[in-house]
C-alpha cells in the first residue's frame, strides 16, 4: 500500500498543459520605432508629392487639352488661309479684302446666235389645239417647231433655244383683230364669238424671216 502512489495518467497531464499554456510578457522593446526614421519617412513621402505636383504629368492628366486657334484670311482672289494654334481656345478672325470689280465682258455675237442671211431660210411650223368649235371657244397655238436651214444643210430649231422671235397676229372674217409677240413661240387665245377667224405667225432668227398661218372655225 504504501508503494502505490497516486499518479495521473500522461494524458491527463497534457490536457491539464493544453489548457492552462504559458503567459508570455509583451516585449515593448520590438514595438519601438526610432522617431529619426519616421521623420525622414514623412520627409521623403513630402518630396515625392512635391515634385509630382510640379511635374507636367500632371497638367495632363488634371487639364484637358487646350482647344486650338484658328486665324482666317478671306480675300476674293486667294484662297483661305487657317493659321492653328493650341496655345489658347478657339479665336476665328476674317479678314474681308474688297477690290473695284472689272467690267463686264462685252458680248459678241456668234455665228450660230446671229447667222448670216446668204443661204439661209426660215420654215415656219404653227399647229393648233383646235379648229373649230362653239363660241367662247379657247385654243392654244404652237410655233416651237418651226427651224431655219443654213446654207451648209444644217438646221437649228427655234424649239430649241431662244434665239427666235414670235408675232402673232389674229383675224375674223379678215379684220385685224389684235397683234402679240413673245420669244416662246406659244399662243393661248380665247374666242368669243363665231366668225372664221384667221391667227398667222411671223418668226424670225436674225434677219431670216418667214410666216404662216391657221384658221379657226368658231360656230
Amino acid at each position: 500500500m504504501a508503494n502505490q502512489t497516486s499518479e495521473s495518467p500522461p494524458e491527463k497531464q497534457e490536457a491539464v498543459t493544453a489548457e492552462k499554456p504559458l503567459k508570455h510578457e509583451p516585449n515593448n522593446e520590438k514595438r519601438r520605432v526610432d522617431p529619426t526614421i519616421l521623420v525622414a519617412l514623412i520627409g521623403a513621402i513630402g518630396t515625392i508629392i512635391v515634385a509630382l505636383l510640379n511635374s507636367s504629368l500632371i497638367e495632363k492628366w488634371l487639364l484637358s487639352d487646350p482647344t486650338p486657334t484658328l486665324t482666317m484670311t478671306v480675300s476674293p482672289n486667294t484662297p483661305w488661309l487657317l493659321e492653328y494654334s493650341t496655345a489658347t481656345p478657339i479665336v476665328i478672325q476674317a479678314t474681308h479684302t474688297w477690290e473695284t470689280p472689272a467690267a463686264p465682258p462685252t458680248f459678241t455675237p456668234t455665228a450660230d446666235s446671229t447667222p448670216a442671211t446668204a443661204g439661209h431660210q426660215m420654215s415656219v411650223v404653227l399647229q393648233s389645239s383646235l379648229d373649230e368649235g362653239k363660241a367662247p371657244l379657247k385654243v392654244n397655238f404652237d410655233a416651237r417647231e418651226s427651224f431655219v436651214t443654213f446654207a451648209d444643210g444644217g438646221t437649228s430649231v427655234c424649239g430649241m433655244n431662244r434665239f427666235c422671235s414670235y408675232d402673232f397676229e389674229v383675224y375674223c372674217n379678215s379684220k385685224f383683230i389684235k397683234r402679240m409677240s413673245n420669244n416662246d413661240g406659244l399662243l393661248s387665245y380665247n374666242f368669243g364669238a363665231k366668225g372664221i377667224y384667221f391667227v398667222s405667225v411671223y418668226v424670225c432668227r436674225g434677219e431670216v424671216c418667214d410666216d404662216d398661218g391657221v384658221t379657226v372655225d368658231v360656230k
